[in-house]
């Protein structure tokens, strides 16, 4: 039998050998999709050991570059930017009016 101690011990030890974080502790890729209302749904590939962000909506995609940000996060490419923060963001994309989306 196993002792509640020993679990959490095995479960940070396992944790901690994973080559699926970056040394943050941030998943070294993640993915989020974001309603931006209008039926318009906006997919997000994070890759947090590149610093970058691939945007696809309605079957293009563009890629951008992770910028430092006071607070949140910021990316911006190819004339397309994503800002957000929490759930919300607002995405831009080439020609077109700031979308404002929240993550599902």
């Amino acid at each position: 039998m196993f002792r509640p101690a020993a679990v959490a011990m095995m479960s940070l030890i396992v944790a901690g050998c994973s080559t699926d974080r970056l040394a943050d502790g941030r998943p070294s890729v993640a993915t989020a999709t974001y309603d931006c209302g209008q039926a318009r749904i906006v997919s997000a590939r994070f890759d947090n050991r590149a610093d970058r962000l691939t945007l696809s909506m309605a079957g293009r995609s563009t890629v951008l570059t992770q910028q430092r940000a006071a607070s949140g996060i910021w990316y911006i490419g190819d004339g397309a930017e994503l800002r957000g923060k929490g759930r919300a963001a607002t995405v831009t994309l080439p020609g077109a009016a700031p979308m404002e989306c929240v993550a599902r």
